[in-house]
């Protein structure tokens, strides 16, 4: 049987593993990184542009990492702007991933000669993996019934947190 809506689960308990998921995989794919730059810097291999380029892929993973803490810290309240908080914070996270995306792509092309010999595959997708799961996960906080019930009938504020 499934549980009333005034509890954490359904959807919401869905959102909150995915959450965690993302945080995990944040955090191991900046090791990685991190680990590439060691690898790297240890064979001399490494020179500015792709430590910059290392940067790049860096910052929005930690950025992201953080922000997904944050949430999953905020979304077991039951304060009723929970719901318009989440979707403002994925909102920011999406545009921030957007903004890094494209300032990796412009580093890779101004340093293309520099970057030739260095292995770089860009995920094309990702940024329409993200629009999906943005979109999705804010209109989920913003029409769902358990939403409702769990943070108060008037959870959802237009316009963001």
């Amino acid at each position: 049987m499934a549980k009333p809506f005034s509890e954490f689960d359904g959807w919401l308990r869905v959102f909150w593993i995915f959450s965690v998921l993302s945080v995990v995989l944040s955090i191991v794919s900046a090791i990685m990184v991190l680990g590439l730059i060691t690898w790297d810097r240890a064979r001399s291999f490494i020179g500015s542009t792709i430590l910059v380029l290392y940067c790049i892929k860096l910052a929005p993973l930690l950025i992201d990492a953080a922000l997904t803490v944050y949430v999953l810290k905020i979304i077991r309240g039951r304060e009723p702007d929970v719901p318009s908080s989440v979707a403002a914070i994925l909102i920011v996270a999406f545009v921030i991933t957007i903004i890094f995306r494209l300032l990796e792509l412009y580093w890779l092309n101004k340093h293309s000669e520099v970057l030739s010999k260095y292995q770089h595959n860009v995920d094309v997708f990702y940024p329409l993996k993200g629009i999906l799961f943005t979109a999705i996960w804010v209109q989920y906080f913003r029409l769902s019934e358990r939403v409702k019930v769990y943070y108060g009938a008037n959870a959802f504020k237009q316009g963001g947190a």
